[in-house]
């Protein structure tokens, strides 16, 4: 995502757990992010028709500020904070807790429904 945004000036608008592939061995794993069909050029995001009509993504991981402005510009900090909401989610799901299976049922109705 760094690399197409620096070098390429395109910026993924569609952050989900299932759009991020993580590869290589437990000493060198790093994650790619696929599904780049919601992406654009900067340049197409700061024209008039940049903003879109009705959010596309997995609703759960996307920014406050896109969820609570409709017409509001998707711009690169909305994808750092989906991947906040992303890594929650994950942790959640996949690393143990002492927690009783309720209570994180509660919390994942809570944050994410």
């Amino acid at each position: 995502h760094k690399e197409a945004y620096e070098k390429a000036d395109i910026l993924n608008r569609d952050f989900s757990f299932r759009n991020i592939v993580l590869i290589g061995d437990e000493n060198n794993e790093r994650g790619i992010l696929i599904d780049w069909d919601l992406s654009r050029s900067l340049k197409s995001l700061d024209g008039e028709n940049a903003r879109v009509r009705g959010r596309t993504g997995t609703w759960q991981f996307i920014s406050h500020a896109l969820l609570k402005d409709p017409t509001k510009k998707h711009v690169f900090q909305d994808n750092f904070e989906s991947s906040f909401w992303i890594l929650l989610w994950t942790c959640i799901h996949y690393i143990p807790s002492n927690l009783p299976t309720e209570g994180l049922i509660h919390i994942m109705d809570l944050v994410f429904d």
